[in-house]
Formats: C-alpha cells, structure tokens, sequence
C-alpha cells in the first residue's frame, strides 16, 4: 500500500488568498483615500471661499484621518506582499 504524503502548513502560515485579498483591498483603500485627502485638501485650502467654516473645519481633520487610513493601508499592502514573497515595496 502507498501512503500519501500530506503537506501541511506550518502553524501561524497565512493562506495565499488571504493574503490577495489583503492586497487588493490595500490598494483600493490606498486609492479611494488618496482622492479623499486630496478633496479635503481642495476644500481646505483650494476653494475654501466656496464653502462655510464647518465645512473647512471638517474637511481640515478629515485631511487627517483619511492620510492616517492611507497609511495603514500602506502597511498592510507592505504585509501582504512581504508575505506572498515579493520584495520590492
């Protein structure tokens, strides 16, 4: 009788498609919140004549929040594809 041998993952190993989805959820966050601090931006500094002062005053700490969630997404892109095997980030 032939016994089949089973490769098993090492305990603590991330699946592959996990790990692309990962990726292809990093990069689309990394573009829609790169558009979205780039509104704010507009908002704030480049026709700020436009609108009212709340309007500025939440687009000046949305600039914020939204280049912090870019770079998580960053990092998280950097995590995904460390670990599908690439090097270059």
């Amino acid at each position: 009788m032939i016994s089949q041998i089973h490769i098993h993952e090492q305990p603590g190993s991330i699946q592959p498609a996990f790990l692309s989805r990962c990726l292809v959820w990093a990069n689309w966050a990394m573009i829609i919140n790169l558009s979205l601090t780039v509104l704010c931006l507009v908002i704030s500094y480049g026709y700020a004549e436009f609108f009212s002062l709340y309007s500025q005053i939440a687009a000046h700490l949305l600039t914020i929040v939204f280049a912090g969630v870019f770079k998580l997404a960053y990092v998280l892109r950097c995590f995904a594809l460390y670990n599908l095997g690439s090097r270059e980030f």
